[in-house]
């Protein structure tokens, strides 16, 4: 081996003295446009591949087209019902009266035509007005029924789903830089904030604060004597404006999304690997609780359909919901 390297070394010695150095071989500029075509061609079939897997988690299945169809004939029965009988008049009669004449306001609430036409039913009150807890609730209820069977990328897409309807309805109905997105709408149509016919800051409408005689009093000033007296306290409402249904928003919403936690689940693949044990019952229970909320979210779209807002207000609320969930990764059904 020290021989080989001693006459390496001055085979080295030689090329340099006699000016034929080494040096490495070129390569042709043929094989270097080969090689570039190699390499793009390689980099298009991943962009390819990684956005044709991106486009699977939002394609629109068979069972999402018949359950858009439910949901808009749903939405169509109601509102020709309305149409038909004037059904929602007394609600729009209502929302008018309490930021123009909050006496009469509360002798109306006093005979409202129906429970389903009351906003202060138990059913709205303790479901509707906490719609995303409980749709929040059956997506961990469900993803713990599949802990036994669920993939990390179904986990995934879970996660990511839930995040972006939570992020949608927190937005749209809650908080946007202030007042919500569906609150904004409603004041850049005109929408006024009046208490008793007076107007006020749009924060109180907001807000919904008590309005008292201590709290305000250059405003009761302004309303005719003994008001105070008859009234302790008042509250401000929005006059005119194009008031888009918040309810119909949300309903639409929770119903879709429910329905990607729960289709999947009935397939005859599905049903046919249902675990063993406790948690056989944990996962039964959670299908028939989220079916049931999903009957119960159709049931009050149906009924706000036919006693609130205006139809203009309502297929706003409907295609909104539509446009949120189409952005929502979909659960294919195997």
């Amino acid at each position: 081996s020290t021989r080989k390297e001693s006459s390496a070394a001055s085979d080295v010695y030689k090329r340099q003295a006699s000016g034929k150095a080494h040096t490495p071989r070129e390569v042709s500029p043929r094989r270097l446009a080969s090689r570039d075509h190699l390499h793009a061609g390689r980099t298009v079939r991943w962009w390819v591949v990684t956005n044709a897997c991106r486009a699977s988690m939002f394609r629109v299945h068979g069972y999402h087209k018949y359950l858009v169809l439910a949901l808009a004939s749903i939405m169509a029965m109601g509102m020709a019902l309305s149409y038909l009988y004037s059904m929602n008049h007394f609600n729009l009669l209502l929302s008018a009266t309490r930021a123009l004449d909050y006496a009469s306001f509360k002798q109306m609430e006093r005979y409202t035509p129906s429970r389903a036409a009351d906003r202060r039913n138990w059913v709205n009150v303790y479901f509707v007005k906490l719609s995303w807890f409980w749709n929040t609730l059956c997506t961990v209820v469900v993803v713990a029924s599949l802990s036994n069977t669920v993939t990390w990328k179904r986990l995934s897409r879970f996660a990511v789903r839930w995040a972006l309807a939570t992020c949608a309805w927190f937005t749209m109905s809650q908080w946007f830089f202030g007042a919500s997105f569906l609150e904004r709408v409603h004041v850049a149509s005109g929408a006024q904030c009046l208490a008793n016919s007076v107007r006020v800051s749009d924060e109180l409408c907001r807000t919904r604060q008590r309005l008292t005689a201590d709290s305000h009093p250059q405003l009761f000033d302004r309303f005719e004597p003994g008001f105070s007296t008859a009234h302790a306290s008042i509250h401000a409402g929005w006059h005119g404006g194009m008031d888009v249904s918040g309810h119909t928003f949300v309903l639409t919403l929770s119903i879709l999304y429910l329905a990607e936690l729960v289709v999947p689940c009935l397939t005859q693949r599905a049903i046919a690997s249902m675990p063993r044990g406790p948690l056989r019952y944990l996962k039964t229970f959670s299908l028939y609780g989220t079916l049931s909320l999903m009957v119960l979210w159709a049931f009050m779209l149906f009924t706000t359909s036919i006693y609130y807002h205006t139809t203009q207000e309502k297929v706003v609320a409907f295609l909104c919901a539509l446009a949120v969930w189409i952005c929502l990764p979909k659960e294919p059904v195997s």
